[in-house]
């Protein structure tokens, strides 16, 4: 009985052995893959940013990152093109101000 568990146990340890490799695998490779991302913007595109220039990013080389992650989201919230448009709430229930 004893070695019927020891058994088990070591099976149970291989597996979770096999787990946590595979994982470190998969985290390495994607961390290697982010590694080769260039930076963008660089330093000195965002100081003529700071100092007010428009810079055309749209013939930037691609940098690697691949697609915005939340893009699909600000899509869903705002539509295409669209950004928030906020207006003050009417305060004209019967309140005057001097």
């Amino acid at each position: 009985m004893a070695e019927d568990e020891r058994g088990e146990h070591e099976k149970a340890a291989r597996d979770k052995l096999a787990k946590n490799t595979e994982a470190r695998q998969k985290q390495q490779a994607e961390m290697e893959k982010r590694a080769n991302a260039k930076p963008t913007p660089s330093t000195e595109e965002l100081n003529l940013v700071a100092l007010g220039v428009d810079i055309d990013t749209v013939g930037r080389a691609d940098d690697g990152s691949g697609p915005d992650p939340h893009e699909e989201n600000r899509r869903a919230m705002f539509g295409v093109g669209k950004t928030r448009d906020m207006k003050p709430a009417r305060h004209d229930r019967g309140y005057e101000t001097r």
